[in-house]
């Protein structure tokens, strides 16, 4: 006899991957659906995200390769696409 564990571990391993894609669905369409188009997409929307990705995500990496010897940019530029690309 199985024990009582083995049909929810059957369930969740067979319904783990729609689970997880059904949540992130449900999830961007709360966030998209909340936040109006006009706001979104406007000039003032694109300058802050375009100054929050090269500023602090981008040049504090690409700073940061003189610091660790003959291969410096390409790491820098490794944990850039690393962090903000993957």
């Amino acid at each position: 006899v199985k024990p009582m564990h083995h049909p929810h571990h059957v369930w969740v391993t067979q319904t783990k991957r729609i689970t997880t894609w059904m949540i992130r669905i449900f999830f961007a369409a709360t966030v998209a659906f909340s936040i109006p188009v006009d706001k979104l997409l406007s000039i003032e929307a694109f300058l802050k995200g375009s100054l929050m990705g090269i500023f602090p995500c981008i040049a504090t990496k690409v700073l940061c390769a003189p610091f660790m010897g003959d291969a410096k940019f390409v790491i820098g530029w490794a944990m850039v696409g690393r962090a903000e690309f993957a």
